[in-house]
Parts: structure tokens; C-alpha cells; sequence
């Protein structure tokens, strides 16, 4: 059973990355990745760079390095979970 607390948070969190947007200076926001666990096929992630399946932002590192920045519309704030695969990997390895 959920709880009304539980349930509200998690539908601000939806709602706040729905208009949030995420850029990266040095690296790439991951435009697409695995459309499930163990599925050949990709999905274009909405927003760009959120992945539904891990719950978490997901970038492409350059050379180990990443500068992003998160935009989240006040007075909203946002739980943030990243993913980064190294740019050598052809498929997102997912860590939290």
C-alpha cells in the first residue's frame, strides 16, 4: 500500500524532470540507451539524458571527464541519480 507522502514525492520528482534540462560542457548528455535489461533495442530518452529503466541521468564521459549542469525551474528541486559509461564502451554501463 502506498503511502499519500510517498506517492506525492515521487509525482513532484516526475513532474519536476519533466521541465528540468540537463547540458554538458565537457561530455555528452546521453541521447538514447537500452530499452530494458538485456534488450538489443534503444529508446530515445525524454527529457534527453534521463533514463527510465535505472531512474537516472546518464551521461558519456570525454576521456574521463564530465562537466554537466542540471536546469530545474524554482522553487522545484530534484533528487539527482547519474549513470556514466566510459567513451570507449559502445552500450551505457549503469553504476549508482
Amino acid at each position: 500500500m502506498f503511502r499519500v507522502v510517498e506517492t506525492s514525492r515521487k509525482l513532484e520528482q516526475m513532474e519536476t524532470r519533466q521541465v528540468s534540462s540537463l547540458t554538458a560542457s565537457v561530455g555528452t548528455v546521453a541521447p538514447n540507451g537500452p530499452a530494458g535489461l538485456g534488450r538489443p533495442d534503444t529508446i530515445t530518452y525524454q527529457p534527453s539524458g534521463f533514463d527510465p529503466i535505472f531512474d537516472a541521468w546518464t551521461f558519456t564521459a570525454s576521456s574521463n571527464n564530465l562537466t554537466a549542469s542540471f536546469t530545474t525551474p524554482a522553487p522545484r528541486s530534484m533528487k539527482i541519480r547519474s549513470s556514466f559509461c566510459a567513451a570507449t564502451t559502445s552500450r551505457p554501463s549503469h553504476s549508482r
